[in-house]
Order: structure tokens, then sequence, then C-alpha cells
């Protein structure tokens, strides 16, 4: 289940639009399935076509954890950063190992195959 609301957006692009159409215009937080999420994730995309009769609008999704997704010091931006900084580099880490990984196997499958050429031959003298 996620927590959504929906902002009717009216006309975008507009130089009178201000932030209280948003403030306006948004719902209130709805619980809903991954399903139905996905449609109207699918609708407010096709609400910005010119063919669609659709309102335009688009959908927010409320954090799970609002405590971790929201920095409110100083220190809780350094640890967020630190944590992201970490994890990228974990990602490539692994990412590394895996390419070695590959690596090693194809040149061991390349070794295998160099040495059944080479029983081969010996074998055909």
């Amino acid at each position: 289940m996620r927590k959504i609301a929906i902002i009717t957006l009216g006309d975008v692009g507009c130089y009178e639009c201000d932030y209280s159409n948003i403030i306006t215009s948004i719902t209130e937080w709805s619980e809903v399935t991954d399903e139905d999420f996905e449609i109207l994730k699918l609708a407010s995309s096709k609400s910005y076509t010119y063919s669609s009769k659709l309102p335009k609008f688009t959908i927010i999704e409320r954090p799970i954890d609002e405590n971790l997704f929201i920095c409110k010091t100083i220190d809780d931006y350094r640890a967020m950063i630190v944590t992201e900084e970490n994890r990228k580099a974990e990602e490539k880490r692994k990412r590394a190992e895996s390419a070695e990984k590959r690596k090693k196997a194809s040149a061991s499958k390349k070794i295998e195959t160099l040495k059944k050429q080479l029983a081969k031959l010996e074998s055909e003298k």
C-alpha cells in the first residue's frame, strides 16, 4: 500500500499560476494499492497530452518513514550524504567484483578451449 495525494494542475506553464494553485488543488493523503498506483501514474502521464480529456494532474507519494526522509539539521544532511556515498561506493565495488569474476570465467573458458585444441592437434600427429 502506498499513500498518495493528487494535485490538479490546470494550465501547465501559465505565468499567472503560483503555488497557491497547488495548495488549493491537492487532495488528502489516501492509501492505494500498487495496482491502483500504477493505473493513476499512467493516467497522470497521459493527462499531459493534447488529445486527453483528463484534467492535468500529478501524483505525489508520501515517504514511508518521514523521519528518515526529511532532514531537519545540518548533521542529518551530512549523515544522509555520507550514507549515499557509502551506498554508491559499495555498488561500485560489487560491480567491479562481478566484472572481475566474469573476466576470470572468460579467461578460464578460453584456456580450456586452447587446451582442447592443443590436445586435438597433438593427437593428430
